[in-house]
């Protein structure tokens, strides 16, 4: 992240070459449970399915689900914080299965 975090600034953040390390810790969360909180860059505690640009959160997603198969949608409402997994988005995995949601918006897609 730190190689490439001129990619993530935008008006009103400090400049790429600010000598504070971006961070990325990655946080489970099981659907039917509360969603995990965090202090953001301006002192302010987001939940991870904030719609606030300030919102620290990014979601990855693997699409279809493995080893289940299931269609998740993203939690997050801004598709540009989430990261796709379409790896099982190839026709093997599909042969006996119809799609009934719509693939996902996201920021992008690994394959």
């Amino acid at each position: 992240a730190n190689m490439n975090k001129r990619f993530f600034f935008t008006e009103g953040c400090p400049d790429e070459d600010d000598p504070m390390d971006v961070t990325i810790t990655r946080q489970g969360w099981f659907p039917g449970n509360p969603m995990p909180t965090c202090l953001g860059a301006d002192n302010v505690t987001y939940a991870a399915d904030s719609a606030s640009p300030n919102s620290p959160w990014l979601e990855t997603l693997v699409y279809p689900e493995n080893p289940s198969g299931v269609l998740k949608q993203g939690v997050i409402p801004d598709a540009n914080r989430r990261l796709c997994d379409g790896v099982y988005l190839y026709p093997m995995f599909f042969a006996d299965m119809e799609i009934t949601k719509p693939i996902p918006d996201c920021a992008a897609w690994a394959f």
